[in-house]
């Protein structure tokens, strides 16, 4: 599929900044919420929220509503979502500064894991991931609901 100039343009200007190229690096591993962004990057939720925008706009991200959270993903479809996976595969994971975001972003899902249910939604506090992207058998992204047996809770929401 092919992008226009001006499209490509924008998309690569989108991710042409430090924090916007950490924020799309993030998503490697599935939908994020902007709580989960602003913990990670450490950055106001404004600012998270504005390169998110800006992601969106280019067409390099998806954005959804799920009951009271905002979920962000990569782009499914479209030139700009092929053009999103292909600037992942060049995305240098192994620097320090990535993998002392996705280390994280690893502790934040443990938190989550290891919070119990005390009469509020874990969701709430977390931004809980409630699907995850999913290679399939090379037909496409699936969803997948993750198990929410570490929230009863929240299993009334899913």
């Amino acid at each position: 599929m092919e992008i226009g100039f001006d499209r490509m343009l924008n998309a690569l200007k989108a991710v042409g900044e430090e924090t916007r190229l950490r924020i799309l690096a993030l998503f490697r591993t599935g939908e994020l919420t902007v709580t989960e962004l602003v913990t990670i990057l450490r950055q106001s939720q404004p600012r998270i929220s504005r390169h998110l925008r800006l992601l969106c706009e280019a067409g390099l991200l998806e954005r959804y509503r799920e009951g009271t959270w905002i979920f962000y993903r990569l782009s499914d479809g479209g030139p700009e979502g092929e053009l999103a996976r292909a600037i992942m595969e060049y995305i240098p994971f192994s620097e320090q500064i990535l993998q002392h975001d996705a280390s994280r972003l690893e502790e934040i899902k443990e938190e989550r894991k290891s919070l119990k249910c005390r009469g509020r939604n874990p969701a709430a506090h977390f931004g809980i991931i409630s699907h995850r992207r999913i290679n399939g058998d090379g037909t496409g992204n699936h969803i997948a609901s993750e198990p929410a047996t570490d929230f009863p809770a929240f299993e009334t929401f899913m």
